[in-house]
């Protein structure tokens, strides 16, 4: 081993012992790593109006979106205690709510957080409008969601859906991190993209057509319906399909995966 190698060596190992000794120091709990100023409360913002849209830019953590018993729609987040130096901004209007994550400036720039946050909005039972959703880091879910067009976006981590349905059309896109719908129904066009994931159906719907596309990653699960429905068109790069193209039906099905697999099968 030249002088090179076992410096490299070395240094990787004291690197692995000093996240360690880290780790060990605080227990476990690696926001005790925070920095001095990075305390953070749980808060709740209840909409002081009726509206009708739900919009929210995340840039790192959770977002889960759920209905409730509540007359608006309630959002609890953690957020730094005071007011004036909060990370977020709410804009109210009659017919959206927009959250957004604002952009950090100054000290902030320079702040270690390994805090975990988690946004979880709850709507009415009634909520039936558009819902969309972009963030940087962290899951998306929703869960027993009705709206009017649903779009989701994330750029690392997963995306969750169970019992959602959009009156219109549902589009979802991922950069990194899997898709999965559970009993999710779209009144027309439904689209999922990946980059880097999984695209996984459960009982999925469509009144009009189906795209589904990931680079690296398998495309698996259950349409509601008949193959016949659809007019498909199925490609694999690199891996197995057990889909074949087909000019039969009413709607399209498009199923794309660069590297990986795709095994759909339907309900009748």
């Amino acid at each position: 081993m030249n002088r090179i190698t076992a410096l490299a060596v070395g240094m990787v190992i004291g690197g692995a012992l000093l996240v360690g000794s880290g780790f060990m120091i605080v227990r476990g709990d690696i926001t005790m790593l925070n920095s001095k100023n990075s305390h953070y409360v749980k808060k709740t913002y209840e909409c002081k109006e009726d509206v009708t849209n739900l919009s929210v830019t995340e840039s790192s953590g959770s977002v889960v979106v759920r209905k409730g018993d509540v007359d608006r729609i309630s959002v609890t987040y953690s957020d730094r205690e005071s007011d004036e130096d909060s990370m977020y901004a709410f804009h109210e209007s009659q017919e959206e709510l927009n959250i957004e994550r604002k952009k950090e400036e100054g000290w902030h720039l320079f702040q270690i957080d390994f805090t975990d946050h988690k946004m979880t909005i709850t709507v009415p039972q009634d909520f039936k409008g558009d819902l969309k959703i972009n963030n940087s880091s962290g899951t998306v879910k929703l869960e027993d969601v009705d709206g009017k067009e649903i779009q989701i976006g994330n750029t690392s981590g997963s995306i969750k859906l169970d019992n959602v349905s959009s009156e219109g059309s549902l589009s979802v896109k991922n950069t990194s991190g899997s898709i999965k719908f559970t009993d999710v129904e779209a009144g027309t066009d439904m689209k999922a993209e990946n980059t880097s994931g999984s695209i996984k159906l459960d009982a999925l719907k469509a009144g009009g057509n189906i795209s589904l596309e990931t680079t690296s990653g398998s495309i698996k699960g259950e349409i509601v319906g008949k193959e016949s429905d659809y007019r498909i068109r199925a490609k694999v790069s690199s891996g197995s399909c057990n889909l074949k193209d087909s000019d039969e039906g009413s709607k399209e099905l498009n199923a794309h995966v660069s590297s990986g697999s795709i095994k759909i099968t339907f309900t009748e």
